[in-house]
């Protein structure tokens, strides 16, 4: 059948329909090109669901919408996708399974209605005048679709039977390919680019820098085809062996701190990839990508309206998840465990993708369960996963076999691994564990009689780092402090600062990077961070929080243990244990912590010790009889995402709700109104002549310059270097104020370039905990 005749009606102002459904097509052929649509059956269906999710536009109430630039009028009109969903099929190919399944694709490329086959039922006479009208036309390029067949496909077995296709997860792939494809072609990108480079480029690097593959790496290559959970100790080269693993697949490496993935990021782009074609194969995806991708571009750039539009589809390429390699937060992933409309395209993409997970055992409970969530059912759609971690509790293990009996409208399938712990010999600490609060005292006496000696000390909480680094302070030590209470740029500074000083060797030698200085810091410095200390100081959460602090001291094992150099203070304030939606830290966890290391006694303890005490303290088995809060939390959560099935809430509900963290941003009202209040205002004034300009531009119906839409998007990159994300506490009887589209914060209380901002006469150490760890994970 001859489908041009689309071609004399629109789909956008300026193109047409057939022309739109064109690119479509072409997207589709290209995935079974790379191999992405491994089967014949879904390859089909979906040439079939891009011929037809349109074909509901050449309506002639949407023409002359689309003509007259005139708005929707719901009276007159239906939406277009309702009306496709009845022209599904004109060539009468399918089979009524097949049928179902397209059908449902279609119907459900828009979600202008909470619930589209509900829209039909209240619409129904509109929309039989509407497709009455369409088959006229219809019979006048030679296609005859009589009304009878129309009037048919109301039936209300008919409607139940495709809208039943949202529970078969061939029918949710197949819309969430509608999705990606109809994407790219709205948005003028590449539906893919293909993994071809990269088993070159890390030959090349390893070759450059006469590296030779060690165990763990040879083994992950010799299992490319494996999921795999992969436990080794910090500084054995996981990086290189989980991109080893990846190989020229299509892949998404997941980590839990924005600092981590950035600095991945750079490493890919400069090390490996050796900034050759970027933009086509390496993405980074979190809350800054926009903003990061523009402070690349060089300030000439800055100029050019191309080089602008190059910024903008990588930022779209990225968001697709079109690049061969994606860096990002598991928020930008995982959310589509919470099936918010449209939510197949991410499971889409997944199901040809091979997932890398970096330090599961950082994530608290609710992200747990989304994580095994999304694990299972990226396994379920074909998709691969590697987890690297340094320590693994054998509780996780037993969660990620698990088959969930509860849950019978959405049962994941155990998932399978291969499991594999690599250890090497290396003897790098020696622990003294003692039952108290840190001691101020301990730190100082190490400090006075150590030369050139780099001390990290790491608190559970943000006050609790600043009460630290005061009183060492007030000592005179030489001390620096990193938290998430900071503004941006002072935050940014800080990270630069810590990764500068933590380095094992000086820039361009093999002499060590001796610095006689004390940087104190909360749990941000766990996860993923080339720091490389001497001696550590350390409050305990539990364990395998534990066990990651560790690794940022003589990460590499290159320096003799000879004495103490990792201090573990095992008493820490009642208020930061987890119950219900108070504190952070299960106690249960903790306890079981404090038993283990107090068994293991002071002394140097091996990294075969290490995995020794998590195997035998963390199984689920003894966690669970302790009635543990982290396990009844994290049932709850799973439960949340497992039995929500029906698509009730939006993308924007889906980021608290994935986070379970409520943030707000916010300036301290002394950086708002006297630290940087000049530089402030003129981002206010810059911001707000933008929005004028860029209004008068919508009201005239003329395209917005790309030069006006980037110097807007530089004054909100500047007015976000002066925010920090603020608790529900912390925003207590602040005011707020409009700058640009955005309410801030605008929050009471102390600030410094060198404690961070301080919230004054609380008496809740709660309150400053939970913000501790909001920004943890993110």
């Amino acid at each position: 059948m001859d489908f041009t005749f689309m071609e004399n009606y629109l789909a956008k102002p300026q193109e047409s329909l057939w022309s739109h459904t064109e690119k479509l097509l072409g997207h589709v052929k290209t995935l079974k090109e790379f191999g992405y649509l491994r089967e014949e059956r879904l390859y089909r269906n979906l040439l079939s669901a891009c011929l037809y999710h349109d074909i509901g536009k050449m309506n002639a109430e949407f023409q002359n919408r689309i003509q007259n630039k005139t708005k929707f009028n719901p009276d007159t009109e239906a939406g277009h996708n309702l009306l496709s969903m009845f022209l599904v099929d004109l060539e009468g190919k399918l089979s009524e399974e097949d049928f179902q399944k397209v059908a449902y694709a279609v119907i459900n490329h828009h979600h202008y209605h909470e619930d589209n086959f509900k829209a039909i039922e209240e619409n129904k006479e509109l929309i039989g005048r509407l497709l009455e009208q369409m088959g006229k036309e219809l019979e006048s390029y030679g296609i005859k679709k009589d009304t009878e067949s129309f009037e048919r496909r109301f039936s209300s077995r008919k409607i139940k039977n495709i809208k039943n296709q949202g529970e078969n997860i061939e029918a949710r792939l197949l819309k969430g390919f509608l999705h990606k494809c109809d994407f790219a072609a709205s948005a003028g990108i590449e539906v893919e680019y293909k993994n071809d480079f990269l088993e070159e480029e890390l030959r090349v690097y390893y070759l450059r820098e006469n590296f030779i593959p060690n165990e763990v790496q040879r083994y992950c290559l010799a299992h490319q085809e494996d999921n795999l959970l992969i436990t080794a100790p910090t500084g054995m080269g996981k990086t290189e062996a989980a991109l080893l693993w990846l190989g020229n697949h299509k892949g998404i490496y997941v980590l839990p701190l924005k600092t981590a993935i950035n600095e991945i990021y750079k490493r890919l782009k400069k090390s490996i990839l050796e900034e050759r074609s970027i933009d086509r194969r390496l993405g980074l995806l979190h809350g800054d990508t926009f903003p990061l991708y523009l402070t690349e571009m060089t300030e000439k750039n800055r100029q050019s309206e191309t080089e602008y539009e190059k910024i903008k589809y990588y930022f779209e390429e990225t968001r697709n998840l079109s690049l061969p390699i994606t860096v990002s937060t598991p928020d930008q992933i995982f959310n589509f465990v919470y099936h918010y409309p449209g939510y197949e395209l991410k499971l889409a993409n997944l199901s040809y993708s091979k997932v890398i997970i970096d330090e599961i055992q950082a994530y608290s409970a609710d992200l747990l369960a989304y994580l095994i969530y999304g694990l299972q059912s990226i396994a379920e759609v074909g998709g691969k996963f590697a987890i690297f971690t340094a320590t693994f509790p054998p509780f996780v293990k037993t969660l990620l076999g698990r088959v969930e009996r509860r849950f019978a409208k959405d049962r994941k399938p155990a998932l399978e691994m291969v499991d594999r712990a690599f250890l090497h010999d290396r003897k790098r600490h020696y622990i003294k564990v003692k039952q108290g609060r840190m001691e101020i005292a301990d730190i100082e006496e190490v400090y006075n009689r150590k030369e050139d000696k780099k001390i990290l000390v790491v608190c559970n909480t943000v006050s609790q780092a600043q009460k630290v680094y005061r009183e060492l302070s007030e000592k005179g030590l030489v001390c620096k402090l990193l938290h998430a209470k900071f503004i941006a740029k002072d935050r940014k500074s800080k990270e630069s600062q810590i990764m500068q000083d933590g380095k094992t060797y000086q820039d361009n030698s093999k002499a060590w990077n001796d610095k006689k200085i004390v940087w104190i810091a909360t749990q941000i410095v766990e996860a993923s961070l080339d720091i490389d200390f001497d001696y550590l100081f350390t409050e305990l959460v539990e364990l395998n929080s534990l066990f990651q602090r560790l690794g940022r001291v003589n990460r590499k094992g290159l320096k003799p243990v000879e004495e103490a150099n990792c201090f573990i203070y095992t008493e820490i304030q009642e208020s930061l244990f987890l119950k219900g939606d108070k504190g952070f830290i299960d106690e249960d966890l903790h306890r079981i912590s404090v038993e283990a290391l107090l068994e293991q006694g002071d002394g140097i303890i091996s990294e075969q010790e290490k995995q020794n005490l998590i195997q035998k303290h963390f199984t689920f088995e003894n966690i669970e009889k302790r009635g543990s809060e982290f396990l009844k939390q994290y049932d709850y959560f799973y439960s949340k995402v497992a039995e929500n099935y029906s698509e009730k809430v939006n993308l924007k509900e889906v980021k608290t709700l994935f986070r379970n963290i409520i943030s707000y941003k916010a300036i301290p009202k002394v950086v708002y109104e006297g630290i940087y209040q000049e530089e402030i205002a003129e981002i206010e004034k810059g911001l707000k002549e933008s929005e004028e300009e860029i209004q008068q531009f919508y009201s005239q119906k003329k395209p917005v310059p790309t030069k006006l839409r980037f110097r807007r998007t530089e004054y909100q990159k500047k007015l976000n270097e002066y925010c920090f994300s603020a608790s529900k506490w912390e925003i207590e009887n602040a005011k707020t104020v409009q700058i640009g589209l955005e309410e801030i914060y605008i929050v009471g209380g102390e600030y410094s370039e060198e404690v961070g901002y301080e919230r004054k006469n609380t008496s809740s150490s709660l309150q400053s905990s939970s913000a501790a760890t909001s920004s943890f994970y993110f």
